[in-house]
């Protein structure tokens, strides 16, 4: 389950197998009705099928969840005008 933050729309709480964590939101926080560039994170229910680490930050930690740690060779780029974006 993920709840927005009391005191920041742009902050969550994420609870999932009983463990809480904090998570970051699109800077206008939540929506259902998501457009391209509008700094919202969308309102959905998602599977979590997999996902990444940072093996020089964190050991890996005890998961169903394959996991693939993130390499100097990845990039994400969040520009929507950027040719590399959603690539």
């Amino acid at each position: 389950m993920v709840r927005t933050a009391p005191r920041d729309r742009r902050r969550a709480i994420v609870t999932c197998g009983g463990i809480t964590v904090q998570a970051a939101l699109g800077r206008s926080g939540t929506t259902a009705f998501k457009r391209e560039g509008d700094g919202g994170t969308p309102i959905a229910a998602m599977r979590i099928i997999s996902g990444f680490i940072r093996g020089d930050r964190l050991s890996v930690p005890a998961t169903r969840l394959p996991l693939r740690r993130i390499g100097r060779d990845m990039l994400w780029c969040d520009e929507p005008k950027h040719p590399a974006y959603n690539r």
